[in-house]
Protein backbone atom coordinates (compact mmCIF):
# COMPACT_ATOMS: atom_id res chain seq x y z
CA UNK A 1 0.00 0.00 0.00
CA UNK A 2 2.71 2.05 0.79
CA UNK A 3 3.97 2.84 -3.15
CA UNK A 4 0.23 4.15 -3.69
CA UNK A 5 -0.51 7.43 -5.17
CA UNK A 6 -2.25 9.34 -2.67
CA UNK A 7 -3.45 12.63 -3.59
CA UNK A 8 -4.21 14.83 -0.55
CA UNK A 9 -5.17 17.80 -2.69
CA UNK A 10 -8.33 15.95 -4.08
CA UNK A 11 -11.61 18.19 -3.73
CA UNK A 12 -13.84 16.71 -0.86
CA UNK A 13 -17.32 16.95 -1.78
CA UNK A 14 -19.09 16.97 1.71
CA UNK A 15 -21.98 14.23 0.68
CA UNK A 16 -19.79 12.12 -0.47
CA UNK A 17 -17.29 11.88 2.66
CA UNK A 18 -16.48 8.65 3.72
CA UNK A 19 -14.51 7.40 6.58
CA UNK A 20 -11.15 6.25 5.72
CA UNK A 21 -8.41 3.98 6.85
CA UNK A 22 -5.71 5.95 7.93
CA UNK A 23 -2.55 6.00 5.40
CA UNK A 24 0.04 5.55 8.31
CA UNK A 25 0.67 2.04 8.36
CA UNK A 26 2.13 2.57 12.42
CA UNK A 27 -1.86 3.96 13.01
CA UNK A 28 -4.74 1.26 12.80
CA UNK A 29 -7.22 3.21 15.43
CA UNK A 30 -6.91 6.76 13.57
CA UNK A 31 -9.45 7.04 10.95
CA UNK A 32 -10.11 10.30 8.86
CA UNK A 33 -12.69 11.26 5.80
CA UNK A 34 -11.90 11.32 2.46
CA UNK A 35 -13.93 10.68 -0.72
CA UNK A 36 -14.53 8.62 -3.52
CA UNK A 37 -12.64 10.83 -5.69
CA UNK A 38 -9.49 10.11 -3.30
CA UNK A 39 -10.22 6.33 -3.01
CA UNK A 40 -10.03 6.43 -6.95
CA UNK A 41 -6.91 8.53 -6.47
CA UNK A 42 -5.56 5.60 -4.35
CA UNK A 43 -6.28 2.84 -6.48
CA UNK A 44 -7.41 4.16 -9.68
CA UNK A 45 -5.37 1.65 -11.40
CA UNK A 46 -7.86 -1.25 -10.44
CA UNK A 47 -11.13 0.54 -10.12
CA UNK A 48 -13.57 0.14 -13.00
CA UNK A 49 -10.40 -1.37 -14.90
CA UNK A 50 -9.70 -5.08 -15.01
CA UNK A 51 -9.77 -5.70 -11.32
CA UNK A 52 -9.23 -9.82 -12.13
CA UNK A 53 -5.87 -8.96 -12.84
CA UNK A 54 -5.23 -7.53 -9.73
CA UNK A 55 -2.38 -8.96 -7.49
CA UNK A 56 -3.58 -10.65 -4.18
CA UNK A 57 -1.17 -8.10 -1.88
CA UNK A 58 -2.82 -5.06 -3.75
CA UNK A 59 -6.64 -6.52 -3.63
CA UNK A 60 -5.97 -7.63 0.12
CA UNK A 61 -4.84 -3.84 1.64
CA UNK A 62 -7.70 -2.60 -1.05
CA UNK A 63 -10.22 -4.79 0.45
CA UNK A 64 -9.04 -3.56 4.10
CA UNK A 65 -9.42 -0.10 2.93
CA UNK A 66 -13.05 -0.68 1.77
CA UNK A 67 -13.84 -2.86 4.84
CA UNK A 68 -12.80 0.23 7.40
CA UNK A 69 -14.66 3.18 5.19
CA UNK A 70 -17.50 1.67 3.45
CA UNK A 71 -18.74 -1.54 5.34
CA UNK A 72 -22.29 -1.93 7.37
CA UNK A 73 -24.75 -3.90 8.86
CA UNK A 74 -27.87 -2.17 9.31
CA UNK A 75 -26.30 1.06 8.42
CA UNK A 76 -24.18 0.90 11.18
CA UNK A 77 -20.39 0.76 10.55
CA UNK A 78 -18.20 -2.66 11.37
CA UNK A 79 -14.83 -4.27 9.98
CA UNK A 80 -15.27 -7.13 9.19
CA UNK A 81 -14.62 -9.22 5.85
CA UNK A 82 -18.00 -10.63 4.09
CA UNK A 83 -16.45 -13.77 3.31
CA UNK A 84 -15.42 -14.34 7.20
CA UNK A 85 -19.00 -12.89 7.97
CA UNK A 86 -20.15 -16.01 6.52
CA UNK A 87 -18.16 -18.51 8.30
CA UNK A 88 -19.41 -17.04 11.31
CA UNK A 89 -23.21 -17.55 10.54
CA UNK A 90 -21.84 -20.69 9.25
CA UNK A 91 -20.69 -21.48 12.56
CA UNK A 92 -22.99 -20.02 14.57
CA UNK A 93 -25.91 -22.48 13.13
CA UNK A 94 -24.08 -25.49 12.82
CA UNK A 95 -23.05 -25.25 16.72
CA UNK A 96 -25.54 -23.15 18.00
CA UNK A 97 -23.50 -21.80 20.87
CA UNK A 98 -25.98 -20.40 23.38
CA UNK A 99 -23.67 -17.23 24.54
CA UNK A 100 -20.99 -15.49 21.72
CA UNK A 101 -18.86 -13.01 23.47
CA UNK A 102 -17.34 -10.46 21.43
CA UNK A 103 -14.10 -8.24 22.64
CA UNK A 104 -13.83 -5.09 20.83
CA UNK A 105 -16.95 -3.63 19.26
CA UNK A 106 -16.38 -0.36 17.81
CA UNK A 107 -19.34 1.01 16.08
CA UNK A 108 -21.17 -2.30 17.30
CA UNK A 109 -22.36 -3.17 13.53
CA UNK A 110 -20.47 -6.06 14.01
CA UNK A 111 -22.51 -6.78 17.62
CA UNK A 112 -25.79 -6.22 15.70
CA UNK A 113 -24.66 -9.01 12.99
CA UNK A 114 -23.72 -11.21 15.90
CA UNK A 115 -27.51 -11.17 17.23
CA UNK A 116 -29.41 -11.75 14.94
CA UNK A 117 -27.16 -14.87 13.71
CA UNK A 118 -27.88 -16.16 17.25
CA UNK A 119 -31.18 -15.43 17.40
CA UNK A 120 -32.12 -16.68 13.71
CA UNK A 121 -30.10 -19.65 14.07
CA UNK A 122 -32.76 -22.13 15.41
CA UNK A 123 -31.23 -21.82 19.16
CA UNK A 124 -33.96 -22.37 21.65
CA UNK A 125 -31.99 -21.55 24.35
CA UNK A 126 -30.09 -18.68 22.56
CA UNK A 127 -29.36 -15.65 25.46
CA UNK A 128 -27.20 -13.14 23.18
CA UNK A 129 -24.45 -11.34 23.22
CA UNK A 130 -21.40 -9.89 25.54
CA UNK A 131 -19.92 -6.86 23.98
CA UNK A 132 -16.52 -5.92 25.97
CA UNK A 133 -14.69 -3.12 24.63
CA UNK A 134 -12.48 -0.18 26.25
CA UNK A 135 -13.49 2.54 24.43
CA UNK A 136 -17.50 3.38 23.65
CA UNK A 137 -16.64 6.94 21.88
CA UNK A 138 -17.75 5.00 18.35
CA UNK A 139 -20.50 3.01 20.01
CA UNK A 140 -23.77 4.00 17.62
CA UNK A 141 -26.79 4.49 19.68
CA UNK A 142 -28.90 2.45 17.53
CA UNK A 143 -26.16 -0.67 18.11
CA UNK A 144 -26.27 0.72 22.11
CA UNK A 145 -30.49 -0.10 22.01
CA UNK A 146 -30.18 -3.41 19.92
CA UNK A 147 -31.92 -6.26 22.06
CA UNK A 148 -30.13 -9.13 23.91
CA UNK A 149 -26.59 -7.23 23.77
CA UNK A 150 -25.17 -6.88 27.74
CA UNK A 151 -22.44 -4.07 27.16
CA UNK A 152 -19.82 -4.17 29.26
CA UNK A 153 -16.95 -1.36 29.36
CA UNK A 154 -13.33 -1.84 29.88
CA UNK A 155 -10.30 -3.79 29.25
CA UNK A 156 -10.91 -6.93 28.18
CA UNK A 157 -8.06 -8.01 30.62
CA UNK A 158 -8.44 -6.60 33.39
CA UNK A 159 -9.55 -8.99 36.27
CA UNK A 160 -12.66 -7.44 37.30
CA UNK A 161 -14.22 -7.38 33.65
CA UNK A 162 -13.01 -11.01 32.93
CA UNK A 163 -15.38 -11.90 36.56
CA UNK A 164 -18.57 -9.79 34.98
CA UNK A 165 -18.16 -12.04 31.56
CA UNK A 166 -17.74 -14.97 33.71
CA UNK A 167 -20.61 -14.28 36.04
CA UNK A 168 -23.00 -13.82 32.87
CA UNK A 169 -22.49 -17.10 31.82
CA UNK A 170 -24.40 -20.24 33.48
CA UNK A 171 -22.57 -23.70 33.56
CA UNK A 172 -25.04 -25.18 30.80
CA UNK A 173 -24.05 -22.26 28.33
CA UNK A 174 -22.57 -23.02 25.16
CA UNK A 175 -19.94 -20.17 24.89
CA UNK A 176 -18.07 -19.06 21.55
CA UNK A 177 -15.55 -16.00 21.86
CA UNK A 178 -14.92 -13.66 18.69
CA UNK A 179 -11.79 -11.42 19.06
CA UNK A 180 -11.77 -8.47 17.57
CA UNK A 181 -9.64 -6.14 20.14
CA UNK A 182 -6.15 -5.11 19.55
CA UNK A 183 -4.40 -7.64 17.74
CA UNK A 184 -0.99 -6.94 19.73
CA UNK A 185 0.99 -10.02 20.34
CA UNK A 186 1.33 -9.54 24.04
CA UNK A 187 -2.41 -8.74 23.99
CA UNK A 188 -3.96 -11.44 22.27
CA UNK A 189 -1.83 -14.50 23.98
CA UNK A 190 -2.77 -13.24 27.61
CA UNK A 191 -6.46 -12.95 26.01
CA UNK A 192 -6.32 -16.32 25.04
CA UNK A 193 -4.90 -17.40 27.94
CA UNK A 194 -7.31 -15.69 30.28
CA UNK A 195 -10.60 -16.20 27.82
CA UNK A 196 -9.74 -19.96 26.53
CA UNK A 197 -11.28 -21.37 29.78
CA UNK A 198 -14.87 -19.93 28.82
CA UNK A 199 -15.07 -21.41 25.48
CA UNK A 200 -17.33 -24.12 25.95
CA UNK A 201 -15.91 -27.50 24.02
CA UNK A 202 -17.21 -28.04 20.14
CA UNK A 203 -17.69 -23.98 20.07
CA UNK A 204 -14.83 -21.63 18.55
CA UNK A 205 -12.26 -19.13 19.98
CA UNK A 206 -11.68 -17.27 17.01
CA UNK A 207 -8.67 -14.63 16.77
CA UNK A 208 -9.55 -12.00 14.08
CA UNK A 209 -6.91 -9.86 11.93
CA UNK A 210 -4.34 -12.35 12.00
CA UNK A 211 -3.10 -11.40 8.39
CA UNK A 212 -2.35 -8.40 9.50
CA UNK A 213 1.75 -7.75 10.04
CA UNK A 214 1.84 -11.34 9.35
CA UNK A 215 0.89 -11.84 5.84
CA UNK A 216 0.10 -8.27 4.96
CA UNK A 217 2.72 -5.64 5.78
CA UNK A 218 0.25 -3.45 7.48
CA UNK A 219 0.86 -2.08 11.17
CA UNK A 220 3.55 -1.60 13.31
CA UNK A 221 5.98 -4.90 14.69
CA UNK A 222 3.16 -4.94 17.92
CA UNK A 223 0.58 -5.96 15.34
CA UNK A 224 1.04 -9.85 15.58
CA UNK A 225 -1.80 -11.93 16.35
CA UNK A 226 -0.88 -15.18 13.93
CA UNK A 227 2.30 -15.71 16.04
CA UNK A 228 0.51 -15.18 19.23
CA UNK A 229 -1.85 -17.69 18.23
CA UNK A 230 1.02 -19.76 17.25
CA UNK A 231 2.42 -19.92 20.90
CA UNK A 232 -0.90 -20.44 22.30
CA UNK A 233 -1.33 -23.35 20.56
CA UNK A 234 2.11 -25.01 21.26
CA UNK A 235 1.63 -27.49 23.45
CA UNK A 236 -2.14 -27.07 23.85
CA UNK A 237 -4.38 -30.37 23.89
CA UNK A 238 -7.92 -28.52 24.18
CA UNK A 239 -8.01 -26.65 20.76
CA UNK A 240 -6.92 -27.30 17.64
CA UNK A 241 -6.45 -25.02 14.35
CA UNK A 242 -9.83 -25.37 12.07
CA UNK A 243 -8.59 -24.31 8.52
CA UNK A 244 -12.03 -25.56 7.00
CA UNK A 245 -13.32 -22.46 8.09
CA UNK A 246 -10.62 -20.82 5.31
CA UNK A 247 -12.43 -22.50 2.63
CA UNK A 248 -13.07 -19.27 0.54
CA UNK A 249 -8.82 -18.52 0.50
CA UNK A 250 -9.36 -15.46 0.73
CA UNK A 251 -9.69 -14.66 4.53
CA UNK A 252 -8.74 -11.94 7.20
CA UNK A 253 -7.84 -14.51 10.02
CA UNK A 254 -6.02 -17.52 8.40
CA UNK A 255 -5.45 -19.61 11.65
CA UNK A 256 -7.79 -17.94 13.56
CA UNK A 257 -10.38 -20.07 13.96
CA UNK A 258 -9.22 -22.19 16.92
CA UNK A 259 -12.41 -25.16 18.03
CA UNK A 260 -12.26 -26.32 21.58
CA UNK A 261 -12.34 -29.84 21.18
CA UNK A 262 -11.53 -30.84 24.89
Amino acid sequence: MNNLNYNPESKIHPDQEIIMAPKRTDDLKGYKRVSPVELRAMYGMFINHDNLSMPMIQYMGMMLDIIRSMTSYKGVHLCKFPLDTWIFQEIIYERKPSIIIELGNQCGGSTMMLRDYLFNSDIKDAKGIIAVDLNRTKLSPKAKQYPDIEWIDGDCLDPEVIDRVADLISPDDRVMIIDDSLHEYDHTLDLLNKYNHLVTRGQYFIIEDTVIGEFIPLGNERHRAYQAVKKFMEGNKNFQIDRYREKWFLTLNPEGYLEKIR
